[in-house]
């Protein structure tokens, strides 16, 4: 058969017929990671408002809870504030009243010495423990921890690394951070948070800020050794009762 013969067949036969198949109720197939994982509770922050807060609900009512953190669990009172400052107020206490147990028949007070970097390691090794009893706590309790920063989806949906967690209820206990003013020379300036990453004590420190945090910091580097200047705007602990401050 020509060519000419094909073309004009192909062109006056009917086309066959194509069984068409009706697919209903065809869902989108989602990746794994965009599917959000649902709990009863859901709180941003590990500090000490947060896991006490999601553990309770947790132990007491069988609450499915998720807990999201972006630093280190326990917050600032276990990793920046209360716990280590509370192991260098014990230090600072112990070298500044050796000396009265003198009267007591205890001698040599008069010469201890601190090998600073021993102690920093000493409590930061404690601080690191009371990281493990935190996370022992949650997971005793079912608690499912996740870290990284936590961003709202919707109002019942957050963001962290990729993924999604969705709850009926969302707490937001993320805390504060320490802010520095801008001024000259500022950049040169170490926050509280920065005080406890030292490696080793200076010879003197300016101490700016009359609150109790300031007050806290620069009585226990005077009690390390450390020439300590406090610069105050007016008062110190101004919030406090007048009895107080005398």
């Amino acid at each position: 058969m020509k060519e000419e013969e094909v073309i004009q067949k192909a062109e006056t036969e009917p086309e066959p017929e194509v069984e068409k198949v009706v697919v209903e109720d065809v869902k989108p197939v989602v990746p794994f990671e965009e599917v959000a994982q649902e709990f009863d509770y859901l709180v941003i922050g590990a500090g000490s408002g947060g896991v006490g807060s999601g553990r309770y609900a947790a132990a007491t009512y069988g609450t499915k809870v998720c807990i999201i953190e972006n630093r280190v669990i326990g917050g600032t009172c276990v990793n920046v504030g209360c716990v280590p400052k509370k192991v260098m107020f014990n230090l600072a206490n112990f070298l500044e009243e050796a000396h009265l147990f003198k009267g007591y028949g205890v001698s040599g007070t008069e010469g201890l010495k601190l090998d600073y970097a021993t102690f920093k390691g000493k409590r930061d090794a404690y601080v690191n423990k009371l990281n493990g009893v935190y996370h022992k706590m949650l997971k005793d309790n079912s608690v499912t921890y996740v870290e990284g920063t936590a961003s709202f989806v919707d109002p019942q949906t957050v963001e962290c690394e990729g993924k999604h967690y969705k709850a009926k209820h969302i707490l937001i206990a993320s805390g504060s951070y320490p802010t520095t003013p801008r001024f000259e020379g500022s950049e040169h300036c170490m926050n509280s948070d920065d005080f406890f990453t030292m490696t080793e004590l200076p010879e003197s420190m300016a101490v700016i800020g009359g609150g109790y945090i300031g007050v806290e910091l620069a009585q226990i580097m005077q009690a390390l050794g450390v020439k300590v200047t406090l610069i105050v705007r007016s008062q110190i602990l101004r919030f406090l009762d007048e009895d107080v401050r005398e």
